[in-house]
């Protein structure tokens, strides 16, 4: 649903990462960034898509979000946010095997800078990709008439990043 493409990442998504410690930019990790984003689309293989729930939301005891036949353990500032919700949309997005591969590659071989660019590179696709699923998302909520919130996830305000495994369990295997 979302392709490499869609995502356009460029140097400017990495500012200041490039930076030396006087904050000018430094040319040399200027190149190294610059070799690392001609070299993605061998390595990235971006994947994302989402899910709507709707009508089959309740809320439980300390802070529980039961969606379908999973609970979900949000802590108090998620479950606060959603507490109202009828319908709710779950999205997925990872750059893939093939950046973390080629980034631990990197760090086995000694080459830290670009192994923490690539690393870096994996991050900041995600994170594009990420904001364009949320527009898509958006829009379409509009369409339907439901109004959107901001983006949770487990890891984030006290959502046990254990709950993963229930969210990875709306989408197919792969």
């Amino acid at each position: 649903f979302i392709n490499l493409s869609s995502v356009n990442l460029k140097i400017k998504h990495f500012h200041p990462h490039y930076l030396d410690e006087t904050g000018n930019e430094n040319v040399q990790l200027i190149d190294a960034i610059n070799e690392i984003l001609l070299e993605i689309p061998a390595h990235s293989q971006l994947k994302g898509g989402y899910v709507w729930v709707e009508n089959n939301i309740s809320f439980g005891q300390s802070h529980t979000i039961h969606v379908k036949d999973k609970i979900f353990n949000t802590g108090k500032t998620v479950f606060q946010m959603m507490k109202k919700s009828e319908n709710i949309c779950f999205f997925l997005c990872t750059a893939g095997k093939g950046m973390t591969d080629w980034s631990r590659k990197l760090f086995q071989e000694g080459d830290f800078l670009k192994g923490y660019f690539v690393d870096l590179a994996g991050s900041l696709i995600v994170d594009l990709a990420t904001d364009r699923l949320s527009e898509i998302i958006e829009m379409e909520a509009s369409g339907k008439g439901f109004s959107f919130s901001n983006r949770y996830s487990p890891g984030y305000c006290e959502w046990n990043v254990s709950d993963q495994q229930n969210l990875f369990s709306f989408f197919p295997e792969n």
